[in-house]
């Protein structure tokens, strides 16, 4: 008997905001703009942070590990809490392996919800 009704779930909900999570906040994929390294894992990050735009110049370890530098041309702040996000962001962003170091820019958009 196949007549069941399943959950469809929040028709309000946004589709990639997580489960059991009603204030789920997402600041979209992120790419590398500038550099000669990718991300590996599509890291969606959550933000609580005033709407801005964060060019981080990044520096990737040949293991694919990220380190924030400072913030590139184009960021729309410098607030040190934007730092400070994107640093707690970072051990959870994988860059693809390489035989060298590497500076590249991430841009973050943080969004308010």
């Amino acid at each position: 008997n196949s007549t069941g009704k399943g959950d469809a779930g929040n028709p309000n909900g946004k589709p990639d905001s997580y489960a059991n999570n009603s204030g789920g906040k997402t600041g979209g994929t992120l790419k590398v703009t500038k550099g000669d390294r990718t991300i590996v894992n599509n890291y969606i990050f959550m933000g609580d942070l005033p709407r801005a735009t964060i060019n981080a110049v990044i520096k990737v370890s040949p293991a694919g590990r990220g380190t924030f530098v400072t913030f590139d041309k184009g960021s729309t702040s410098a607030d040190a809490k934007y730092a400070n996000a994107i640093r707690g962001y970072l051990p959870n962003i994988e860059f693809n392996k390489s035989d060298h170091e590497s500076i590249v820019t991430v841009p973050f958009n943080f969004r308010e919800q």
